[in-house]
């Protein structure tokens, strides 16, 4: 199971919101309602009601697809993720 995949991030960057289950990682990546939608893993029913709910209320869609560019563009940014690498790296030799 890959709990911090990289397809929320790079849909996001072409403005495209997600949806996908809460496995871990699920919240570091969507702001509920803001870049993107979660429902609660291995509940089906769930899945198919904010499905439902998604499908009905498609004019969300563009805002949060624009708000998931900006997001990932402010947290995953190439230069972003270098400088947060290379502390935790840094962090990890220095204890």
């Amino acid at each position: 199971m890959e709990t911090f995949g990289l397809v929320c991030v790079e849909a996001g960057l072409c403005g495209i919101p997600s949806f996908r289950s809460s496995i871990a990682g699920a919240l570091d990546q969507i702001q509920e309602g803001t870049n993107g939608w979660v429902y609660p893993k291995e509940d089906n029913s769930a899945f198919q009601e904010k499905l439902r709910e998604l499908l009905s209320q498609t004019d969300r869609f563009k805002p949060a697809g624009l708000a998931a560019r900006d997001i990932y563009l402010a947290k995953f940014s190439m230069e972003i993720v270098v400088v947060d690498l290379e502390a935790a790296y840094r962090e990890m030799v220095c204890k």
